[in-house]
């Protein structure tokens, strides 16, 4: 089956992206990298990514917020 998109496609290699407000983004390799974004893992599987993401990724809240709603 062709994927008419990069992201769609789970036989891609992905990179795991993050911000300086700890958010994490599962990224194509060959994308180009956002500015303020740096890889933290990859290259690997869809699949290895979103385990990776699973095991580091404990709040969708950007680290500035996560840290009032604890308060």
């Amino acid at each position: 089956m062709e994927y008419r998109h990069q992201f769609d496609d789970p036989d891609g290699d992905f990179l795991i992206l993050k911000n300086r407000h700890s958010q994490y983004s599962l990224w194509p390799e060959h994308g180009e990298i956002p500015t303020g974004w740096q890889i933290v893992s990859g290259p690997a599987t869809q699949t290895a990514c979103q385990t990776w993401l699973n095991d580091h990724w404990q709040t969708l809240l950007p680290t500035r917020f996560a840290a009032l709603s604890c308060q």
